[in-house]
């Protein structure tokens, strides 16, 4: 857990030195010389740390792996481009994770001849910036595993999204967890098998099977994976009652160990005709599983949060406390346009409760106190097809608003909610959109990208709108444990030309966080190129 108690004030960019300008502040933002990623290369993250530098890992399709390394300072040292010929045809990068100290880049590969599905990795070695070993074989499949269809190439089309990853709180336990296709292709009758399988940081599998549904895929969607750090592994799942689904519903946690022939189940269902808008699983730093989210009473928006946790010794769902935190409606009438207040008032006379639209679960924050601190994004995607009278098109609009912050405390009492506002838009591109969050102790640093006009934003006024590559303010807003909010701007993309993708940077250590800022002509050979930076809290 991160603490830092500091007033970030504008961080003046100058030339190539990008000078600091603060006062009474113990950040210190530091950057690297310019440099591109290797021709025709994508960003697959950052690895490293403040001790033995950092390594940039980019993928140039069926050419390269590119590690380029960095010195503590940012600056660029080496760049080893590691061919992928000798790669199996047709890999597909999974992802980059970490499992307790040590880096992997996991791939998977489809074999025509044995009809066999892989997963593989290879260990990365931030320090030389180059991979540890030969590639390592986790898991193989000769049944067929269930994916999403993207278009990689000219009329070629490959499945993602089929090895799915989740961590323990501690990094320690890794569960990679699969669907295979179904046989027989009728929800009615058709059973899911999903496939668990845990590791340790090592990557030694510690167990693993297949596991066949408990309900056909008619009576149940599975909604959220987790393993903690026993290696016990969970799913959280809708089981519907009836022939339709949106009859009746309760939901259930299924636990799974590797000596138990059948999971451990718990059902719970809300009462005082509450129902679920998001929800997801989470260990705490006791160990336990955590259920969270967001409810209504209406079914049409969002009125509050909720904490549910899982008794392993009962294998029953008990509230965490009080278990369900209402808004409070000034906090969601603030930061408002005057014609939606209008219309919140309207609500109101009729006998309506004030909620809260497309809130979405983002990330819940275990304190070292036992506090739990859920935030949740509004966001919304929609389409808009138009015409010029020979074509037609269709454009992709992201919305990505507000943020909703709610803490409760050790004592179980509602601390505060607290809405920090913000409107993002893009127009078929999600570059720069969200929020990143940094945590140390009971402070919260939220990370974000926002228009210049909203740096003083008063509770009645509605921020404005920033429109994704179109500049910006990577903005900082701190809050802390009790609840305070002070919001410093960082620097303005569009005078210095530069852009941050927000959701990708990664808390290094305790007090550092790292990202790849990059120019419109970042990897290509033009414009500006990238450039590393650090915030670094003292």
């Amino acid at each position: 857990m991160k603490q830092i108690n500091y007033l970030l004030t504008v961080l003046v960019l100058m030339g190539m030195m990008h000078k600091v300008q603060a006062q009474k502040s113990n950040i210190k933002i530091n950057w690297g010389g310019p440099y591109q990623l290797p021709k025709k290369s994508i960003e697959v993250g950052i690895i490293g740390d403040n001790k033995v530098g950092y390594t940039q890992v980019s993928h140039a399709r069926k050419k390269s792996i590119n590690l380029q390394k960095f010195g503590t300072d940012l600056k660029l040292k080496t760049t080893n481009m590691i061919e992928t010929k000798d790669f199996p045809k047709g890999y597909m990068l999974e992802g980059l994770h970490k499992i307790g100290n040590r880096e992997y880049l996991f791939y998977s590969t489809w074999s025509k001849s044995d009809k066999t599905e892989r997963l593989l990795a290879r260990e990365l070695d931030a320090e030389k910036g180059s991979f540890k070993g030969e590639a390592v074989e986790l898991l193989s499949s000769t049944e067929k595993l269930s994916g999403s269809l993207v278009m990689t190439g000219f009329y070629q089309f490959n499945s993602v999204g089929k090895w799915n990853f989740v961590k323990s709180a501690d990094s320690g336990k890794l569960m990679i967890y699969y669907r295979l296709k179904p046989q027989i292709k009728r929800d009615a009758i058709s059973h899911d098998i999903i496939g668990m399988y845990v590791f340790d940081q090592s990557l030694k599998k510690l167990w693993g099977r297949d596991e066949e549904m408990p309900y056909t895929e008619k009576m149940m969607d599975n909604v959220d994976y987790q393993v903690d750090s026993k290696g016990n592994a969970y799913i959280l799942a809708k089981v519907f009652v009836g022939d339709k689904k949106d009859d009746d519903y309760h939901y259930e946690v299924m636990m799974y160990d590797k000596d138990s022939k059948k999971p451990a189940i718990s059902s719970f269902k809300f009462n005082d005709e509450k129902e679920v808008v998001d929800i997801a699983l989470t260990e705490d730093l006791k160990g336990r599983m955590v259920c969270s989210g967001f409810y209504s009473k209406s079914g049409q928006g969002t009125d509050g949060a909720f904490f549910l946790s899982f008794d392993e010794a009962t294998k029953t769902m008990k509230n965490i406390n009080k278990g369900f935190y209402e808004f409070p409606t000034e906090v969601i009438k603030s930061f408002e346009s005057k014609r939606t207040k209008k219309k919140m008032d309207k609500k109101e006379k009729k006998g309506k409760d004030t909620e809260v639209s497309n809130l979405q679960f983002r990330n819940i924050v275990m304190g070292e106190d036992g506090s739990l601190t859920l935030y949740g994004e509004q966001y919304r995607m929609y389409t808009v097809t138009r015409s010029n009278g020979k074509s037609t098109y269709t454009e992709y609009h992201y919305l990505y608003d507000d943020i909703y912050v709610t803490k409760i405390g050790p004592d179980g009492e509602l601390k505060w909610v607290k809405k920090i506002p913000k409107a993002q838009h893009g127009v078929n591109t999600t570059m720069g959109l969200g929020f990143h969050v940094h945590v140390v102790g009971n402070d919260n640093y939220l990370f974000f990208i926002d228009n210049a006009k909203n740096a003083n934003l008063k509770p009645e006024d509605a921020p404005v709108t920033h429109m994704s590559g179109h500049g910006g303010v990577l903005y900082c807003v701190k809050l802390s444990g009790e609840g305070a909010i002070s919001k410093s701007s960082i620097f303005d993309f569009k005078e210095e030309k530069m852009n941050i993708e927000v959701r990708k940077l990664s808390d290094v250590t305790d007090n550092i966080v790292i990202g790849r800022a990059f120019g419109r002509g970042a990897g290509k050979g033009k414009g500006k190129g990238s450039e590393l930076l650090s915030i670094t809290i003292n």
